[in-house]
């Protein structure tokens, strides 16, 4: 019985871990007229999921290449 518990206990924790809110960093990098250069945007207490969309929506938007990475 209480090794079920322990299993249970220990789905449970990975479980929570996994959907938790952490601070991302998209790093957008461009080439324009011979001119290059990146910028990095902040995401903060953001699922993953949420942070790529944001990522993806810059990279879109400026036409830049952009890649998230976690803090």
């Amino acid at each position: 019985m209480k090794t079920k518990m322990f299993f249970v206990a220990a789905a449970v924790a990975v479980i929570s871990l996994s959907s938790c809110k952490k601070d991302y960093e998209c790093k957008c990098e461009f080439d324009q007229a011979g001119i290059t250069g990146s910028a990095t945007t902040s995401i903060n207490d953001a699922k993953k999921k949420d942070a790529e969309d944001a990522c993806d929506e810059l990279d879109a938007e400026s036409g830049y290449t952009c890649t998230l990475s976690e803090k």
